[in-house]
């Protein structure tokens, strides 16, 4: 679970002015459980994502995205606003693979110098083993 998952989970407490024991209870689980979803730190299953979205009268949409889900907020802007953000991050991998490709060019090219020197270094310090050879 993503750290802004835990986040959304906190705000919808907040705003609901309870706290992290009263919606723990409610849940069935223990305080430091329900502490851990809020911070992060404990993966939820789908199961517990759509008892917490029950509880806080959400979607689990609302819950992973963190765009609140109401009647003034028409889908289409929902949709502009997902898109935007998967568009970020398709953005950041497309720069990540960039520069995957480069360290792996630059690792490339060294290796082939490296391959050179130990080729004219073998050439240079045994030149009597190639004068036998016959190919």
């Amino acid at each position: 679970m993503a750290n802004t998952t835990g986040k959304n989970i906190r705000h919808l407490r907040h705003k609901a002015g309870k706290n992290q024991k009263e919606v723990a209870q409610r849940l069935n689980i223990s305080v430091p459980g329900y502490s851990k979803i809020e911070a992060g730190i404990t993966d939820i299953s789908i199961k517990r994502l759509r008892q917490i979205a029950s509880y806080f009268k959400v979607s689990p949409a609302e819950i992973l995205s963190g765009i609140e889900i109401d009647s003034k907020l028409p889908e289409q802007k929902i949709m502009t606003e997902l898109q935007a953000k998967l568009e970020h991050r398709e953005r950041e991998l497309f720069q990540l693979q960039i520069k995957l490709m480069a360290l792996y060019k630059e690792l490339k090219e060294e290796a082939k110098a490296k391959i050179v020197l130990l080729i004219s270094f073998l050439s240079c310090s045994l030149p009597d083993i190639f004068d036998g050879l016959t190919i």
